[in-house]
């Protein structure tokens, strides 16, 4: 670790051990006090996103997996050849402007 990582994670730590969201920090542990820290803490919108991403993964996946194969069978006659033409003929199904 750097010097100014080892610094900044010791005032981080100083930090935690002067927050009192209970009042006395002696009846309570420094996890205890640096976990109700972080839980004052307002998520933000990448956090957000974040959870909603790992939560409905299980069930996206499914759905995009039942996606291409619909897609497939229903091209599957007219598959061009080489990796190229098969790339620029699934690139036109796409929405946008390639």
């Amino acid at each position: 670790m750097k010097h100014e990582d080892l610094s900044s994670l010791d005032r981080l730590l100083a930090e935690a051990r002067r927050h009192r969201p209970f009042g006395e920090p002696s009846s309570f542990g420094f996890e205890t006090r640096l976990r109700a820290a972080l839980a004052t803490a307002a998520p933000s919108f990448a956090e957000c996103l974040a959870s909603l991403s790992w939560r409905f993964s299980a069930t996206v996946f499914p759905v995009i997996l039942a996606a291409f194969l619909f897609l497939a069978m229903r091209h599957h006659d007219d598959l061009p050849e080489g990796v190229g033409g098969l790339v620029s003929q699934w690139a036109g199904l796409l929405p946008l402007p390639i």
